[in-house]
């Protein structure tokens, strides 16, 4: 009898110790609690694709929400090679305001009726300029508001509640993409608009769930951050507090957050000294047009109240302030002048160049280790400074009066 009374005792202590959701929590299909800062690696992997280079059918994962509560999932595509992969964040704005939450990417597969990721630009499997060419792809649609980095559920004024499931989604798809690529030696963190800030902010997290890779990527296209300076930090808190930015980013940055809601500059000193042999990047133009319209929600005396966006002309000087203090010998740049927004997915990304350097030959040389840093700005980087496996190639002449520095690694 006593016997039973004990193992009865010791079942009630087991029922009421085991851990129960709690608000912000991710949970899989079985019931397991996930954090969002340490990737979950021990899902079923996903079935992929039977031909090379076919997006095949949409994955749709369980527990995953869009802005509206709807579920998405993931895009794979087999490459050639299962030892390199590509983490694509699809664009899509960001929901922080009734303007933005309006214009904010909301379609579960990222695609409207049969539509696919495709295979422009960097997509393309077949262009022998495209140095991704044989990389299997896992794409990420952009449903959830919140630069795919969110863990919170909030109620915008005049918009009403929505799911900011950005990084529990994103760690939903690591359960299974971990398993599905065990012998992963080359990891590439990219993506545009929304999705250039998603491959930049989730860049730790991602990396955490391979922690002996050879090469780690990072191509943040048209996603920068900038200084408190010249990124309000009125408007960066709004973000922490509508996405729930606080338990996603990394916890080893409390740099990362500081008092008066600034700080978010500091993901750049912060993965350059974490991850020092990784190859980091950004491409922007020098006044875009969409990044300056979002930023310029900031640009109301520090207040960020208004209805409206203000003219940002302090984006260009932003910019070039970020390029110049954060990004140092390992971190690349393709900075354009003008007003244009993304380029990587684009059809014209192999006819796009700056001043004799092609977008093609830019990125095929940071996946080399070369770390070219193109921009539209005298005398940014004082003499040029150029290694040999670099003028040895034949656009070498053109680095000159482009203004590129390259640096081996």
């Amino acid at each position: 009898m006593n016997n039973i009374w004990f193992l009865s005792v010791c079942l009630v202590a087991l029922v009421w110790a085991k851990p129960s959701p709690s608000h912000g929590d991710v949970v899989d299909d079985v019931g397991h609690i996930l954090g969002v800062n340490t990737p979950q690696t021990d899902g079923k992997p996903f079935p992929l694709p039977k031909e090379v280079n076919d997006w095949d059918e949409f994955i749709y994962l369980n527990g995953t929400e869009c802005m509206d509560g709807q579920q998405t999932g993931v895009w794979l595509r087999k490459g050639r090679s299962e030892e390199k992969l590509i983490v694509w964040f699809q664009e899509g704005g960001g929901c922080f305001n009734v303007i933005t939450c309006a214009t904010s990417a909301s379609n579960p597969t990222g695609f409207g009726g049969n539509n696919q990721p495709g295979y422009d630009g960097v997509f393309s499997p077949n262009d022998e300029r495209n140095p991704w060419r044989d990389h299997s792809i896992v794409f990420i649609p952009y449903c959830s508001g919140d630069v795919h980095v969110g863990n919170e559920k909030s109620t915008v004024p005049l918009v009403g509640q929505r799911s900011f499931k950005g990084r529990a989604n994103l760690n939903l798809v690591m359960q299974r993409l971990v398993p599905t690529f065990p012998n992963l030696k080359e990891l590439v963190s990219t993506g545009e608009s929304a999705g250039g800030f998603g491959s930049f902010a989730n860049f730790d997290f991602i990396n955490l769930g391979w922690p002996e890779l050879e090469s780690r990527v990072m191509v943040d296209d048209s996603g920068p951050i900038f200084h408190d300076d010249y990124l309000a930090p009125c408007l960066q808190t709004r973000m922490r507090d509508y996405w729930g930015l606080s338990t996603t980013l990394p916890p080893d940055c409390p740099q990362c957050s500081k008092q008066g809601g600034g700080g978010l500059f500091e993901m750049y000193n912060f993965l350059q000294k974490k991850y020092p042999t990784a190859s980091l990047s950004l491409i922007s133009s020098s006044n875009d047009a969409i990044i300056s319209l979002f930023f310029g929600f900031g640009n109301n005396n520090g207040q960020c109240n208004a209805l409206l966006p203000g003219l940002l002309p302090t984006f260009e000087a932003g910019l070039r302030n970020a390029s110049e203090t954060y990004m140092h010998d390992r971190f690349a740049t393709m900075l354009f002048p003008g007003a244009s927004h993304t380029y990587l997915s684009q059809r014209s990304f192999f006819t796009t160049s700056h001043e004799g350097v092609s977008m093609d030959y830019w990125l095929t040389q940071l996946m080399k280790g070369v770390f070219l840093k193109v921009t539209p700005w005298d005398g940014l980087y004082g003499e040029a400074q150029y290694t040999d496996q670099a003028m040895s190639s034949p656009q070498a002449h053109n680095f000159t009066r482009s203004r590129a520095l390259l640096r081996g690694p």
